[in-house]
């Protein structure tokens, strides 16, 4: 796997917030911010690169809910 296409700092925690979105739409049943945006930039970037972001980002469905649940506080 290459990560050359991931900067480092800021982009990759932009990368890994966009990738707790991706999973709360495309992961959970009854998803809190169904951001299907992100879902399919993920999917993009994913089918681009030939990589899991898993690996990349180390996100975890878990740690998703927890990064999904703070963008709701903020909105409101």
């Amino acid at each position: 796997m290459s990560d050359s296409f991931l900067a480092p700092g800021p982009q990759q925690t932009l990368l890994a917030t966009l990738h707790a979105r991706a999973f709360d739409t495309t992961r959970r049943p009854h998803p809190l911010l169904n951001d299907t945006q992100a879902a399919e930039t993920i999917t993009k970037l994913t089918s681009h690169h030939g990589t899991d972001l898993t690996n990349t980002t180390g996100m975890t469905l878990p740690e998703s809910a927890g990064i999904c649940l703070r963008a709701l506080a903020l909105d409101a």
